[in-house]
């Protein structure tokens, strides 16, 4: 797993995989799409989304573009709590 950041309490990381579900929830939500925009096929965006992150670093512009997203996960648990980027 790659750490890019952590605190007490969370981690900051690559995407992997099984974040797909999650952040199915959290990109499919009114709140959310209000700010990101409702994207027509919200599982091939998030799935490609996570295969860009599997092989991009910060600061890079390919693949995807001149932006990175980073997962949040609960360091008690393991828990993705979001996605920053």
């Amino acid at each position: 797993m790659t750490i890019f950041a952590e605190t007490e309490r969370l981690i900051l990381r690559r995407a992997r995989e099984q974040d797909l579900e999650p952040l199915l929830v959290s990109w499919s939500d009114a709140e959310m799409t209000r700010y990101t925009g409702l994207k027509p096929d919200i599982r091939g965006f998030l799935s490609a989304l996570i295969a860009d992150m599997q092989v991009k670093q910060p600061g890079e512009t390919v693949p995807g573009g001149p932006w990175y997203q980073f997962m949040v996960e609960r360091r008690e648990d393991g828990l993705l709590v979001g996605d920053l980027g």
